[in-house]
C-alpha cells in the first residue's frame, strides 16, 4: 500500500468514525432514557461489572492519546539545530577558511574557530539538558495528580474512580467544581450550569437540562442536554450516563487533531471518488440543492458576506457566483462521482465572476469554489 493510499484510507477512516460518534451523540440527546439505557445496556443504578468490561473491551479505555513522544535522537538533534547555532557554525566555517586553512605561514590562529564551537557544544547541551529536565518534572507533576469523578455502579454503589475508568454505560453523579469525565447525556439535572470555555472560548456558563432535544444546532457543543468532556461545572447538580469516551469525545477530536499532522484539504486533493461524503463542516454551514429551469446552475445561499452567492443567468447560461468579502481564485466542476468537468484558475482574482456552463447536461453536479481564505463545497442540480 502506497503512501497516499494510506492516507486517503486513513482520512476515510477518520470521517466514519467522527459520523458514527456524531450520530451516537445526537441519538443521546434526542431519545428517551429507557431507549438510551436499552441501547447502553445500563440502568439507573449503574453497569454491572461484566458490563463495565464489556463496555471497555468495545470503545477503549477512557483516555486521550497524546502525540508520540520525541526520541533522545531528535531532541539532541533540535537542541543543536536552530538558527542561532546554524549561525555560529557559519562564523566558524568563515573564520576556518580566513584564519587556518587560507592563513599565511606563521599567521595560523585557530582561537576564533575553538570559541565558537565550544559556544555551539555548550548551548547545545544546556538547552538539551534543560528541556529534559522541565519534561520529566512536567511528567512527575502529572503522576501526583488525580483527577476523579463519582459514578455508580450496581456492586460497588457510589464511589470515586479514576477519570480514565470511566466507560460507556457508567452513570455519573456531577456536582459543583467537578470536570466533565466524558461526553454524556443528562437524565437529572437542577440549577446545572457548566463552562465550555475549554471547548468553545465561551466564558458564560450554560446551563444544560435534563430534557429530549430534537433541534438541529450547528454544533454538537450546543445542545442543551449533552455535557462535554472538558467542561467543568459551575454550579447545581446533575446525574449524566456516558455516552462516548476517550478519543471519541469532542475533546479527544480536538487533541487529535492537534497532535497529529494535519491532512491536505479537499481542493489540494482534488474532488475525487473517495471524497463523495464531502466533509463539509469545514467549510460551509450546510447543503443547498436548488432546482431550477433554464438549463443553469444555482446555488442561493445563507446571506453572510463571508459564504459565496451564486445567481443564474438563465438566458446566457452562466453562472454567476459572489464571494463578498474574498477574491475567488478557483472554481473546480465534478459530476457526483468525481469526474472532473471544470477546472478553471483566475490569474486575476475577483469578488464576482461569471462561468459559463450550457455544456453542462441535466443532472446533479459538485461545485467547490476556493478563495484567498477559504474551500466551499456545493451540491447543485441543473434541469
Amino acid at each position: 500500500m502506497t503512501k497516499k493510499s494510506f492516507e486517503t484510507k486513513k482520512s476515510r477512516t477518520d470521517i466514519l468514525r467522527r459520523e458514527e460518534v456524531r450520530i451516537r451523540l445526537k441519538f443521546a440527546a434526542a431519545a428517551k432514557i429507557e431507549d438510551l439505557f436499552a441501547e447502553l445496556e445500563t440502568e439507573h443504578k449503574g453497569l454491572t461489572e461484566d458490563r463495565v468490561e464489556k463496555s471497555r473491551n468495545i470503545f477503549g479505555d477512557n483516555k486521550i492519546s497524546r502525540g508520540k513522544k520525541e526520541s533522545l535522537l531528535k531532541r539532541l538533534a533540535k537542541a543543536f539545530i536552530n538558527p542561532f547555532t546554524v549561525i555560529l557554525v557559519v562564523l566558524a566555517v568563515i573564520s576556518a577558511f580566513t584564519d587556518i586553512i587560507f592563513a599565511e605561514p606563521g599567521e595560523v590562529d585557530p582561537m576564533a574557530v575553538i570559541i565558537i564551537t565550544t559556544m555551539v557544544i555548550f548551548s547545545g547541551v544546556l538547552r538539551f539538558v534543560q528541556e529534559t529536565r522541565s519534561g520529566h518534572a512536567a511528567e512527575n507533576l502529572l503522576k501526583m495528580i488525580k483527577t476523579t469523578t463519582n459514578v455508580e455502579r450496581q456492586e460497588t454503589g457510589r464511589q470515586e474512580i479514576p477519570l480514565n475508568e470511566v466507560v460507556v454505560g457508567d452513570i455519573v453523579h456531577l456536582s459543583a467544581g467537578d470536570m466533565i469525565p466524558a461526553d454524556m447525556r443528562i437524565i437529572r439535572a437542577k440549577d446545572f450550569f457548566v463552562s465550555q470555555s475549554a471547548l468553545t472560548g465561551e466564558s458564560v456558563a450554560i446551563e444544560k437540562l435534563p430534557y429530549t432535544d430534537n433541534n438541529e444546532y450547528g454544533a454538537l457543543t450546543e445542545t442543551t442536554n449533552l455535557a462535554f468532556m472538558g467542561a467543568t461545572v459551575i454550579s447545581g447538580s446533575a446525574t449524566g450516563v456516558v455516552a462516548v469516551s476517550g478519543n471519541g469525545t469532542v475533546f479527544g477530536e480536538m487533541a487529535r487533531s492537534v497532535t497529529e499532522k494535519p491532512v491536505k484539504t479537499t481542493f489540494e486533493k482534488g474532488v475525487n471518488p473517495v471524497s463523495s461524503d464531502f466533509d463539509l463542516g469545514k467549510a460551509a454551514k450546510g447543503i443547498d440543492v436548488v432546482n431550477t429551469g433554464g438549463g443553469v446552475i444555482t446555488m442561493i445561499h445563507s446571506v453572510e458576506s463571508a459564504h459565496p452567492v451564486v445567481h443564474p443567468n438563465p438566458v446566457n447560461d452562466i453562472l454567476h457566483i459572489m464571494s463578498g468579502e474574498c477574491m475567488i481564485n478557483a472554481v473546480k466542476i465534478t459530476d457526483l462521482s468525481g469526474r472532473l468537468l471544470k477546472d478553471i484558475s483566475f490569474p486575476n482574482p475577483d469578488e464576482q465572476i461569471d462561468i459559463p456552463v450550457a455544456d453542462l447536461h441535466s443532472g446533479t453536479y459538485i461545485v467547490v469554489i476556493q478563495t484567498e481564505t477559504y474551500i466551499v463545497t456545493k451540491k447543485m442540480m441543473k434541469m
